[in-house]
C-alpha cells in the first residue's frame, strides 16, 4: 500500500486503520509519503509506524503527488502495489476482490469506481458535487502493497 499524504492530519488515521482492518493477509507494507504539511500529518504517520510495524514513513519533500507516488513505490517491496488515497476509506474486502481481479482477468492495472463521502466538515458537501465516475484507488502488479 503506498500513500502520498499532506495536510492529512485528520483523516491519516481513519484511512490507515480501514487498511489494517483489511483481515486477509494481503496487507504486508503500508508506506506513507509525507510532503510538507501545516498540520500535524508527520506526527500523525510516526505515531502510526511506530504502533504498527507494517507502517513505514518515507520523505516527499516537494509535496507533488507524483513524486511521492515514485519514492514509495521505489520503497516497496512486496508483489503488488496498492495506490490509496491518504482521505480514501476503503471497504472490507475491497483489497480482496481488487487483487482477484488483477490476477483473474490478467490486467496490469485495476481500480474502483470511488464513492465520495464527507467526514471532515470542510469535505461534507463534496459528495453532492464530486463526480462519481472518478477512481482514486488502484493496484498494478510489480511493486508493493
Amino acid at each position: 500500500m503506498i500513500i502520498p499524504v499532506q495536510n492529512d492530519a485528520g483523516p491519516l488515521r481513519k484511512t490507515v486503520a480501514a487498511i489494517l482492518a483489511q483481515s486477509n493477509g494481503l496487507v504486508r507494507e503500508i508506506i506513507l509519503a509525507v510532503g510538507p504539511s501545516h498540520d500535524d500529518t508527520r506526527v500523525v504517520a510516526q505515531e502510526l509506524a511506530a504502533a504498527e510495524p507494517i507502517v513505514r514513513v518515507i520523505d516527499n519533500p516537494t509535496g507533488k503527488t507524483p513524486v511521492a507516488l515514485n519514492a514509495a513505490i521505489t520503497a516497496s517491496t512486496a508483489p503488488i502495489i496498492a495506490r490509496i488515497d491518504a482521505r480514501a476509506v476503503i471497504p472490507i474486502g475491497y483489497l480482496t476482490l481488487a487483487v482477484d481481479t488483477l490476477t483473474e482477468s490478467g490486467a496490469a492495472n485495476v481500480g474502483a469506481v470511488q464513492n465520495p463521502v464527507g467526514f471532515l466538515p470542510a469535505s461534507a458537501r463534496l459528495p453532492r458535487q464530486w463526480p462519481r465516475s472518478w477512481a482514486l484507488v488502484g493496484l498494478v502488479t510489480g511493486g508493493a502493497m
